[in-house]
């Protein structure tokens, strides 16, 4: 209930924000004009406190087009989790010892490494300093997983446990790392519920 009551808010102050620096400008501007002037002292007075308030709600704003940014990106990442499922399989079968894993397994395994990649680099990533870095850490998490899986020397069992090593690697980068850190981006933007939520599947 709380996020339909917030919504005719952000429709409000979307239109608002793109004025605000128009109308700070006009108001320092005016107030330069007046400032040296003795009898208009209490009228710079009150031009300074609007300005003031006009600095608190660019900041508002600067904080509503981050939300909206960040449920965008979050929004695109949680199409993503396909991957992630497939990622949680391929390590639940190849830890299973009673499953025979072959050489086409261990290649459709990286391959899947390498897709889900570029998937990710793909999503323009948020333009703040934390979500950017964040989003550069989730794609890199995949070349060192894919580091951890290429072994092309061993033979099939050896080949088998290195991408298995590669998957969990990344499972755990995302689960420990990328995720909580977009997480807490979002609570702090008060953004929750489980459709802003990231998760890795079980």
């Amino acid at each position: 209930m709380k996020r339909q009551r917030r919504g005719p808010k952000v429709a409000l102050a979307s239109p608002l924000c793109h004025f605000l620096p128009f109308v700070l400008s006009r108001a320092t501007d005016n107030g330069a004009a007046t400032a040296g002037d003795a009898k208009n002292q209490e009228v710079d007075m009150v031009r300074g406190l609007l300005t003031l308030a006009l600095l608190a709600l660019i900041s508002g704003c600067g904080k509503e087009q981050e939300a909206t940014e960040l449920k965008t990106y979050i929004a695109t990442i949680k199409q993503l989790d396909s991957y992630s499922r497939r990622v949680q399989a391929e390590i639940l079968r190849f830890d299973d010892p009673t499953q025979e894993i072959t050489n086409a397994d261990i290649v459709a395994a990286f391959d899947l490494l390498v897709e889900y990649q570029k998937a990710v680099a793909d999503v323009t990533p948020p333009e703040t300093s934390t979500g950017g870095n964040t989003h550069d850490l989730f794609v890199r998490s995949f070349d060192e997983a894919m580091g951890l899986a290429s072994d092309e020397k061993g033979d099939t069992k050896r080949r088998a446990h290195s991408a298995a090593i590669g998957l969990r690697n990344l499972r755990k980068k995302l689960k420990d790392r990328v995720y909580p850190t977009f997480n807490l981006l979002m609570t702090r933007l008060k953004m929750t519920g489980e459709e802003n939520e990231l998760s890795w599947p079980e």
